[in-house]
């Protein structure tokens, strides 16, 4: 398991079906959740499918993860080179 910003994120190998992984972030993976089966699925749901997940990821992008408002620390940081 590696971590990404202190949280745990797994991965399993492309080749092998399984629970998609977990990010820690509870809008994240239930938009990643919701593509289970895709594959199986008819291919004139694979669309709406596919589109409803980028909407959800969208959001959980676009949401502030403080409630109040604060930036998170490495925004503070000035950019580097």
């Amino acid at each position: 398991m590696t971590t990404r910003e202190g949280v745990p994120v797994t991965q399993q190998p492309e080749d092998q079906p399984g629970e998609p992984p977990k990010t820690g972030v509870p809008a994240v993976d239930e938009a990643i959740g919701g593509l289970g089966g895709l594959d199986d699925a008819p291919l004139s749901d694979q669309h709406d499918r596919l589109a409803q997940a980028h909407t959800a990821l969208q959001r959980a992008l676009d949401a502030d993860p403080d409630p109040d408002g604060a930036p998170p620390s490495d925004r503070d940081q000035p950019a580097r080179p």
